[in-house]
């Protein structure tokens, strides 16, 4: 039996195929590439203008000449680092146009991203359907809906029913949704949070190895307990478990403390008030309803009040003798190192309490005073 082949229809049928399994082959070379209808063309070098031109334009550096392809030309361009663009056909100011989508997702979600000066879009493609255009704000430009749309489409994924509520119109955000919706898998919605905090620290003075005032050696430094508060901010880092933590907390101290040799008697007496900013890199376990966490970075403290006095009475034969030392001992400008952990406790999608303990040590940034700190503080906090 003899079977005959229309060339036609192998054009038609298996060249798609063969340009779907090239792609990535392409993509994962590291190549710039273009396709039409039908070829793949890689190793070529293309221009990225940027997201606005991009979207317009396909740029091909040729030699010395720039060779420009429309959405109507080609279908599909994309760079070795990764950026991908698409030509679809959407509506701008009421009329169909092609232009070429940014593709940010690929899956049975894909997410695109458009751009134009003075105007920004996401498009949603659900199981090869077509393209659902997902504006931020309704056409009088006042109250945001894409989180009302976006729960719609992904309605069919409880898992991500909490992260609607909280992405935002960006693109990391908006990525960060689309990946969770295609594994359908719960994982915590990194946001940025704010918050108040409330604690109680322990706080403890050290003198310098070799302190210029050698009385200080002499006494028995004791943990002064006190309370602090402040708020804080909290950002995630390219949407991951990671985030930039900082808060600014206020707190204020009294120490008092005194030490009896052969024939003195010295008192040390001290009251500061100091702002407290530290940098933490935080870490967060991916639990779903209490997430322990570890921070570690810098803290800067500046005391905005500094009254140190020593007093020392000498006693010789029936006689006393006093003198008052004033010199500022605990130094003005602190640096040092903060470390600790603890755990973010969930009440709702948004909003949770944080329970935590943290070593601080600081040391002087003057280099000219004899007492460093260092301190342990218990610290509770809730963002809104």
């Amino acid at each position: 039996m003899i079977f005959k082949i229309d060339k036609n229809y192998l054009l038609r049928s298996i060249l798609p195929v063969l340009l779907v399994c090239l792609i990535p082959a392409v993509i994962e070379a590291q190549n710039d590439y273009y396709v039409t209808d039908s070829t793949l063309t890689a190793g070529v070098r293309l221009v990225d203008g940027g997201a606005v031109q991009n979207a317009r334009i396909c740029e091909m550096r040729k030699g010395n000449e720039i060779v420009d392809f429309t959405p109507n030309q080609i279908k599909e361009y994309g760079f070795k680092e990764g950026k991908v663009y698409v030509s679809k056909e959407i509506r701008i100011n009421g009329f169909p146009q092609r232009v070429f989508l940014e593709r940010l997702v690929t899956g049975n979600l894909t997410l695109y991203f458009y751009k134009e000066k003075g105007n920004r879009m996401f498009y949603l493609e659900k199981d090869n359907t077509s393209l659902i255009e997902l504006p931020k704000h309704t056409p009088d430009n006042k109250k945001p809906v894409f989180r009302i749309e976006l729960n719609k489409i992904v309605a069919d994924c409880q898992n991500v029913t909490d992260a609607v509520k909280l992405v935002s119109y960006t693109r990391g955000s908006m990525k960060k949704l689309v990946n969770t919706y295609n594994g359908c898998k719960w994982k915590p919605f990194p946001f940025f949070k704010y918050g108040i905090l409330l604690g109680y620290g322990f706080t403890r003075l050290e003198p310098s190895t070799e302190p210029v005032n050698t009385y200080l050696s002499e006494f028995n430094y004791k943990e002064e307990g006190s309370f602090l508060f402040g708020f804080f901010l909290d950002v995630p880092i390219r949407r991951s478990s990671l985030s930039l933590h900082t808060d600014l907390t206020f707190t204020r101290n009294s120490y008092s403390y005194t030490a009896v040799t052969q024939n003195k008697t010295i008192d040390f007496v001290a009251n500061t008030s100091s702002l407290t900013l530290p940098l933490l890199l935080r870490y967060s376990s991916p639990f779903r309803r209490v997430r322990p966490f570890v921070n570690l970075g810098g803290i800067g403290v500046y005391l905005t009040g500094n009254e140190n006095k020593i007093y020392e009475a000498t006693y010789e034969a029936n006689n006393i003798y006093c003198g008052l030392d004033e010199k500022p001992l605990i130094p003005k400008t602190q640096a040092g190192y903060s470390a600790g952990g603890g755990f973010e406790v969930k009440l709702n999608y948004r909003n949770n309490i944080f329970l935590e303990v943290r070593y601080n040590k600081l040391y002087s940034l003057t280099f000219n005073n004899d007492l460093h700190v260092s301190e342990i503080q218990c610290i509770t906090s809730i963002n809104f």
